[in-house]
This record gives C-alpha cells, structure tokens and sequence, in this order.
C-alpha cells in the first residue's frame, strides 16, 4: 500500500503542477478545459493516495479489503479508458498509454491479489 500511494503521490503531483506537460507526453493537445480535468483527476488521484496511506497499519480487515477493492476498482477502470483513447487517436503517443497500463495492470492485480487474503 506504501507503493501504491507514493505512486498515486507522484502521478498527482504532476498532474496538479504540469498538466499540460502530462497531456503532452500523451500527444494530447494542452490548456483549457482538458488541463482542467487532468487537474480534477490528479486531485481524485491524491485523494486516494493519502487515503491508501492513512489505511496502510489498519488492523480492521472490512476497512483494509474496501480500501484495495477501491483500488482495483480504481486502476482497472482507468485501464481501458486510455487504451480506448489510443485507438480513437485522442491520445496519440503510445509511449504516453504504455507506462500507465502497465502500473494499472499492476497495481489493480495487486490490490485484488492482497483483498483476498484479508
């Protein structure tokens, strides 16, 4: 959960302080209301993030599974939305889709593997 959280940490911090810097990896066109609701995204992204920290040491096992489904739901909900994306050319740099399925893949695996054992 520490490295799910640091993770959520640095993706928010990019896309509150360079959204268009974020969009652009992607080959998304930057500014207006896109860089906007990368900023909306990247505040929901921190929002999870300390909430995944503060959960870490919880000994409550109800709280500690709704925490990591939350986080599969998370991850492997946002999955396909970039794939999609990529294939309807809205993004347009592959290298921008890449590193972020493979940490959705990885992350929501990951929390589905550790809520069974809750």
């Amino acid at each position: 959960m520490v490295v799910s959280s640091l993770v959520a940490f640095a993706v928010a911090g990019v896309a509150l302080l360079w959204p268009g810097w974020l969009l652009a990896s992607k080959g998304v066109e930057p500014g207006g209301p896109v860089s906007v609701w990368v900023r909306e995204v990247g505040a929901l992204i921190l929002a999870f993030g300390v909430i995944t920290f503060q959960a870490r040491k919880s000994t409550d096992a109800v709280a500690m599974r709704a925490v990591l489904v939350g986080g599969a739901v998370l991850h492997l909900s946002l999955l396909p939305i970039e794939l999609v994306a990529y294939w309807q050319g809205v993004i347009t740099k592959a290298s921008g889709v890449a590193p972020n399925s493979v940490l959705h893949v990885t992350l929501g695996l990951a929390s589905l593997h550790f809520a069974r054992s809750k």
